[in-house]
């Protein structure tokens, strides 16, 4: 049975990633606006300091999260063309 129509077996690398990482960029972008907003409204309502801790703490999960969903995407990437291969 040939898998030619799977995007994760076939194609170049960084194609793959590109097409895997895309949507997860994208909705990381749309939380980031929810952060300003969010930062906005501390800062005009509670404070300089609730707004830079909240935003540093804001920063630090964000980062995490990437490197949670990179780490995620490779290695389903790389299951998957191991399970797939022939």
């Amino acid at each position: 049975m040939p898998h030619s129509n799977n995007m994760f077996l076939v194609g170049s690398l960084p194609s793959v990633f590109m097409k895997t990482v895309a949507p997860i960029i994208l909705m990381m972008m749309v939380n980031g606006s929810f952060s300003l907003v969010d930062a906005y409204f501390l800062g005009e309502y509670v404070g300089a300091h609730a707004l830079a801790c909240g935003y540093l703490c804001i920063s630090c999960f964000y980062d995490i999260g990437g490197f949670i969903q990179l780490g995620f995407c490779w290695f389903f990437k790389c299951d998957g063309k191991a399970v797939g291969s022939e």
